[in-house]
């Protein structure tokens, strides 16, 4: 049953990104990260392979792959773009690479689950 529990995973994601409007809040503090929540998960290194792409979508293929919960809101969202990530990374590091120079940032409310929210998020180029 491992395709199973992939679809109510990529439905749970999916779910959590549409529902949950008011996870995301503008600050005018500078992109930050709080991971003080995630350090149960410790410096383990993870492979990932997530091409550039739209930051939501990114962020989708990131949580699958490092089995986290993330929350966003797909509008706040649309239209930037993440660098991608590929390679051995803790969990701390990739987060940071996915996000780097987005005006997004993230914080851990759990020990596999993070809010993104935007800081210094001016709009994308179009």
């Amino acid at each position: 049953m491992p395709g199973a529990e992939r679809g109510r995973r990529r439905r749970r994601l999916a779910l959590a990104a549409l529902c949950l409007p008011w996870c995301v809040a503008a600050s005018t503090t500078p992109p930050v990260a709080d991971f003080s929540a995630v350090e149960a998960l410790g410096g383990e290194l993870h492979f990932f392979s997530i091409p550039p792409q739209l930051l939501s979508t990114a962020l989708l293929a990131y949580a699958e792959q490092a089995d986290l919960q993330i929350i966003f809101r797909t509008d706040l969202l649309q239209g930037y773009q993440s660098p991608g990530i590929h390679g051995a990374y803790t969990i701390a590091d990739a987060t940071l690479a996915l996000l780097a120079e987005t005006g997004f940032s993230i914080e851990f409310v759990g020990p596999r689950t993070a809010v993104v929210a935007a800081t210094d998020a001016s709009p994308p180029d179009q």
